[in-house]
């Protein structure tokens, strides 16, 4: 990693920490099937180390599924992350 990134990585992580939703919520994601989540089978756990990027809007994660030739569409659920909606 760049020092940038090294950075970004050190201030998201300390974001994520200090806000988890310590919740079970359900979010959707549309990526390239080269995702790490792509080699997840249904109904099982996985991890990715990367910051992943979900909506709770399942057209929002649709519409990035569709931008790309080979796509995924999952539906994620999880107890960690940042709900960046109050930012919005």
């Amino acid at each position: 990693m760049t020092s940038a990134e090294q950075l970004l990585d050190i201030a998201l992580s300390k974001a994520l920490a200090k806000s988890s939703l310590n919740i079970l919520t359900k979010t959707y994601r549309g990526s390239q099937v080269t995702d790490a989540l792509g080699s997840i089978a249904e109904g099982k756990v996985g991890q990715d180390p990367a910051y992943l990027s979900t909506s709770r809007d399942p057209n929002i994660a649709r519409e990035f599924a569709e931008e790309n030739k080979y796509s995924l569409w999952s539906v994620i659920f999880g107890c960690s992350g940042f709900d960046m909606e109050r930012y919005n």
